[in-house]
């Protein structure tokens, strides 16, 4: 059994992310992030010691224990690689955890500690959105938000019917009585699920929660241009590539009638096979 982490109040890192050792919370703009038991050991482990390295010895003694047996190797790697995921941080040009090659990892993310007395991130944010964690919305049970922006807010879901996990896309609750957003969040559902192209996210169905429209999207494993960018420069053929696939993608929208108003480096991911949604 893993000891308590040695800092008592919740840290703040990154732009959005906080970490609550008390609550043994991982949050991202107020809402809480999915992260089993053994990555939020690690997790904490690594901001406890911060900026120094934390051998796979002391992560072993740390969160087994001396005398387990167990595969150390994969279960750290395990461990690692969904840390990254949730934080979504690239292990070639990392911004929160950096793998020392044979010796072990070292948080690099400025950490700033959130005193009692302090005013909480976002509590707005939180409000708002917490409650959604874990209801279920027709047959979607909801696992985690994925991101917000003026007009909607994204979440994680399992299909309880196929199994799988997608991406359910809701109004921001402040916009829930505006009649123009909620048309034109009607029309973006309607146009967006006449569109079948290998380049554009896929729309599976419209749902209804609480007489507004709920889209059930494919849910995107990758990472978007924005955060492709801020790692480094883009090789040639790799730029070319992504410019053809938007290009394309624009294309068939175009061929429906319908103009994206919004193409931004953040809206455009880049799913792990280098494919552009």
């Amino acid at each position: 059994m893993a000891e308590p982490a040695a800092f008592a109040n919740p840290v703040r890192f990154g732009n959005d992310f906080e970490l609550d050792p008390r609550a043994y919370e991982l949050r991202r703009a107020g809402c809480p992030l999915k992260l089993e038991r053994i990555p939020m050991e690690l997790l904490l482990l690594l901001i406890e010691q911060r900026g120094q390295l934390v051998t796979r010895d002391q992560i072993i003694l740390k969160i087994w224990g001396k005398d387990v047996f167990l595969d150390a190797d994969t279960s750290i790697n395990s461990a690692i690689r969904k840390i990254r995921q949730v934080l979504k941080d690239d292990p070639e040009h990392p911004h929160f955890l950096q793998t020392v090659t044979g010796r072990g990892y070292r948080f690099i993310g400025s950490v700033t500690e959130i005193r009692s007395d302090a005013p909480p991130a976002q509590v707005t944010v939180q409000a708002e959105h917490r409650t959604f964690i874990g209801q279920v919305i027709s047959h979607y049970r909801i696992l985690s938000m994925l991101g917000s922006g003026g007009m909607g807010v994204v979440y994680e879901a399992e299909d309880l019917r196929l199994g799988r996990h997608v991406a359910l896309k809701l109004l921001p609750e402040k916009l829930l009585s505006d009649t123009r957003a909620l048309r034109r969040f009607e029309r973006e559902a309607q146009a967006a699920s006449s569109l079948n192209h290998p380049n554009i996210c896929m729309i599976y169905e419209v749902e209804e929660h609480n007489h507004q429209p709920v889209i059930v999207m494919e849910l995107l494993e990758g990472h978007n241009l924005k955060e492709r960018i801020r790692n480094g420069p883009i090789p040639t053929d790799e730029f070319l590539d992504i410019g053809i696939q938007t290009a394309k993608a624009l294309k068939a929208a175009h061929a429906k009638g319908i103009i994206h108003r919004d193409i931004k480096p953040g809206n455009i991911f880049i799913v792990d096979d280098r494919r552009v949604k």
